[in-house]
């Protein structure tokens, strides 16, 4: 083993407590309700477990919300941002089925709509498993993940 191998699995092997440290907190962020409905400890609101299920245009990803009762909405994006970090900090380091399997989010797509504007026709979608942002014309498909109060 060179010096510089064993210098980068002293370091690994130092970083696993913070590593593990760092994925706990994240889950325990991520508390389940129920079958359906996960609560953000550290924002207090209430996320869909699944998102709609098939891609849509924006204003059906609204009313889809809506549907689901009184203080169901489309989060905005700076909410998927937040909600998206938690995610991506539990499933760190895994790929494939592990992923879907580890998730507390069921997504079937990463793009996900957000109730922010930009400018009069666009809005924002959030890709929560990558942590990127795009701005698409409402007409466009994606997915819906919707969020209550506290």
């Amino acid at each position: 083993m060179t010096t510089k191998t064993r210098m980068l699995a002293c370091l690994c092997i130092a970083l696993l407590p913070q590593l593990a440290a760092h994925a706990a907190t994240a889950s325990t962020r991520l508390e389940t309700v129920d079958d359906k409905v996960l609560r953000d400890s550290t924002t207090g609101l209430r996320w869909m477990r699944k998102d709609s299920g098939y891609a849509v245009d924006w204003f059906a990803a609204r009313d889809y919300c809506a549907k689901l009762g009184p203080g169901w909405r489309l989060p905005a994006a700076d909410e998927l941002d937040r909600i998206g970090e938690a995610v991506r900090a539990v499933t760190a380091g895994c790929s494939g089925t592990a992923c879907a399997a580890a998730s507390p989010l069921k997504l079937g797509d990463g793009w996900i709509w957000s109730d922010t504007f930009n400018g009069i026709s666009d809005a924002i979608a959030v890709n929560l498993l990558r942590g990127e942002r795009q701005v698409t014309y409402r007409a466009k498909r994606q997915r819906a993940l919707c969020v209550g109060g506290a």
